[in-house]
């Protein structure tokens, strides 16, 4: 497995992770200062970022982009039909960032193609994959698209 980032190309947070034998949200976490990461773990990451360059330096702030959904999203590209759905009270992943995502797919898409954001507001963090109205929510979402109407 490759673990050197492409000559002349700032490192990527897969690099770090490669690097570092872990996964990107991992490496997500070390820099965000998530606390459950582990010592030995965080000194891995921090010795890999050492190693490829540090995200608060201008010249390879590409690790941190090239993890933000945000940072992905192409004007004039012509998205999909598109549900995002988040939970009212996640505090790993705050609402607002679901938010900024749709807005920003929204603004940037040359489509004619629904992007919705649907947010849970009496659900937690990965509380709302279980819940029945919430996956009856998501698959009359995808029904819709696709074209497919209920049995009666």
């Amino acid at each position: 497995m490759e673990t050197e980032p492409p000559v002349g190309k700032p490192p990527t947070i897969l690099d770090v992770a490669r690097r570092a034998g872990v996964s990107k949200s991992t490496v997500s976490n070390v820099i965000r200062g998530i606390r459950s990461i582990t010592p030995e773990t965080q000194r891995k990451v921090t010795q890999a970022i050492e190693e490829l360059g540090d995200p608060a330096d201008p010249a390879t702030a590409a690790i941190l982009a090239g993890c933000s959904p945000c940072h992905r999203v192409v004007d004039g590209a012509a998205y999909p039909a598109t549900l995002v759905a988040c939970a009212a009270h996640d505090v790993r992943c705050p609402p607002w960032h679901s938010r900024k995502l749709v807005a920003a797919m929204q603004r940037a898409t040359s489509g004619d193609a629904p992007i919705h954001l649907r947010v849970w507001s009496d659900a937690t963090h990965m509380s709302h994959v279980a819940d029945v109205d919430q996956a009856a929510d998501w698959l009359g979402f995808v029904m819709g698209e696709i074209g497919l109407s209920p049995a009666r």
